[in-house]
């Protein structure tokens, strides 16, 4: 599976800055940025965590949304690391799942929210045998 490129802004009260790329794979997670580069190992995350909240162009009744508002946090070292990051498309949220779906799969431990739920594969539905079987195919924590 290729990388998922995730642009990603720091600053949460102005308009979209894209100063960097996140490549997110099954191995690692690496920001580039215009004066330094980070990559760290899936192995040695704790307290994965991935927020999607909307694509760009996502409706909701009459609000329209700029896929802006997503997050994706984890500690490494100690230290927690938290990234804004664009999903531009529908295409790309189904890319992001792919993904998502790969790290289940290979068993990284992580936690994923759709619209501030826990949710799998972005499935926030769940009946209660869903999430039992979910977690015992995957060795997940639900909470």
């Amino acid at each position: 599976m290729g990388m998922l490129y995730l642009l990603f802004k720091k600053d949460y009260f102005k308009s979209t800055v894209k100063n960097g790329i996140v490549e997110l794979n099954a191995l690692q997670f690496m920001v580039k940025q215009e004066k330094e580069n980070a990559i760290y190992l899936l192995s040695e995350i704790t307290d994965l965590r991935i927020y999607f909240n909307s694509y760009k162009d996502m409706q909701n009744g009459k609000a329209r949304f700029d896929g802006d508002d997503n997050t994706i946090s984890f500690r490494y070292n100690g230290v927690k690391n938290e990234f804004q990051f664009d999903v531009d498309s529908l295409q790309h949220q189904e890319e992001l799942k792919v993904l998502l779906g790969t790290f289940y799969e290979k068993g990284i431990k992580f936690k994923e929210y759709f619209r501030g739920q826990r949710s799998f594969m972005h499935r926030t539905n769940l009946s209660f045998k869903e999430v039992q079987e979910f977690k015992a195919k995957y060795n997940a924590e639900w909470v």
